[in-house]
């Protein structure tokens, strides 16, 4: 049975994406993610993988980033882009139904 809230997210993109940048010097991906989709990520020299991290490390990961890049199979809602949103984050996700987030602006706690 998969984990809550994880077997949605659409790993084999993220990672495909990662490594058609690869040979751009500039673009690097931070992944936060269970040890076992870690795999999938073998040999791509443009991702820092972590997992298990607290909310603390997330919220400083969303105001370090530029961007999230967050690929879906499928959702009806999803806290991670609502949270980059909230930090000012811009997001590239899957055109699903559930992610029609509202566009307002929002700002990140300090």
């Amino acid at each position: 049975m998969p984990v809550r809230g994880t077997h949605l997210r659409d790993i084999d993109t993220l990672a495909n994406a990662a490594r058609l940048l690869a040979s751009n010097g500039s673009v690097r991906f931070v992944v936060v993610s269970r040890p076992d989709n870690q795999a999938r990520f073998a040999g791509v020299r443009n991702v820092e993988l972590r997992s298990r991290i607290d909310d603390e490390q997330l919220l400083a990961l969303y105001r370090e980033s530029d961007i999230l890049a967050f690929p879906l199979l499928d959702c009806t809602a999803n806290n991670s882009l609502l949270e980059a949103m909230a930090c000012g984050l811009p997001i590239i996700t899957t055109d699903l139904q559930g992610c029609g987030l509202c566009k307002r602006r929002m700002h990140c706690p300090s």
